[in-house]
């Protein structure tokens, strides 16, 4: 997936665990925290954690942000799966079945830290 702002939307990228929504950036102006994203999904595996990178109109990127702010990281990381589901492209990362822990994900009963 690019990287850089295209005519339906803006690339974001972060990483998702068992909890919902840990990070949400715009790709474009936070390349730099890449490695240390996909460092962390790989150290996190056992929350199933896994990093994303996904296209996102305003209109859904808005929604995402909105639900962070509101401190509510299941629904963000819904917004984000529906956004997926519906445009049938996501890019995911961290080592592992990232795609096998995407589809478990969120749900904070699979962590085994509690």
């Amino acid at each position: 997936m690019s990287t850089t702002e295209t005519k339906t939307g803006k690339a974001y990228m972060g990483v998702a665990d068992a909890h919902g929504i840990e990070s949400f950036l715009p790709s474009k102006e936070k390349e730099d925290k890449r490695g240390f994203l996909l460092l962390r999904a790989a150290t996190n595996r056992q929350r199933h954690a896994v990093f994303y990178e996904i296209e996102l109109d305003e209109k859904q990127a808005a929604s995402v942000q909105e639900e962070i702010d509101k401190d509510d990281y299941v629904a963000a990381l819904h917004v984000i799966k529906a956004a997926a589901a519906a445009a049938g492209e996501i890019t995911l990362d961290g080592g592992g079945d990232v795609l096998g822990s995407f589809e478990l994900i969120p749900n904070p009963k699979i962590d085994p830290w509690g």
